[in-house]
């Protein structure tokens, strides 16, 4: 059983790894699409700004609308990952 919650253990460490590669390129593919379709007209230094709390924004393009579409969804799925190594290693602790 505890080389079984192990291997698993191993395959979601590096499942969680590739979720998360995917999770930060579509955020930082978010960014770009949102300063190219709102920021445009902002300074170099209000649109870092605005670029970091673009995710939150509820005026968006359709593009970035489906782009922050697929950054939740592979960030929560990120973190449920997460959340299953954690139940695994405390299950690894209880046996």
């Amino acid at each position: 059983m505890k080389s079984i919650i192990t291997i698993l253990g191993g395959a979601s460490t590096v499942l969680s790894f590739m979720v998360g590669l995917i999770a930060a390129y579509n955020m930082h593919t978010f960014i770009e699409e949102w300063t190219e379709d709102h920021a445009k007209s902002e300074g170099f230094m209000r649109r870092t700004r605005l670029s970091t709390t673009a995710i939150f924004s509820t005026s968006l393009s359709d593009r970035c609308s489906r782009r922050r579409r697929k950054v939740l969804i592979w960030t929560s799925a990120f973190f449920v990952i997460v959340g299953v190594q954690a139940l695994i290693i405390l299950l690894l602790r209880s046996l």
